[in-house]
């Protein structure tokens, strides 16, 4: 899924987890990244299908400026 009120950009991405974190608890209600909306691997950073399309949960928490919100 194409995200567009967020900004990715891997490059920056340390895969701290902490959006897929912050995901996997808001919509599972457990700290679990396998059940996150959002796939994080070295280079990429992947919106699944089920992820919903205002959200904008993993920008904010994105410490490392990897993922920032669109205005």
């Amino acid at each position: 899924m194409e995200k567009t009120n967020i900004q990715v950009n891997p490059d920056v991405c340390t895969i701290c987890s902490s959006c897929q974190l912050r995901c996997s608890f808001v919509y599972t209600g457990a700290f679990n990244p396998l059940k996150a909306h959002i796939v994080v691997e070295p280079g990429s950073i992947i919106f699944t299908d089920d992820c919903v399309a205002n959200c904008h949960l993993c920008a904010d928490y994105c410490v490392y400026g990897a993922l920032t919100r669109k205005e």
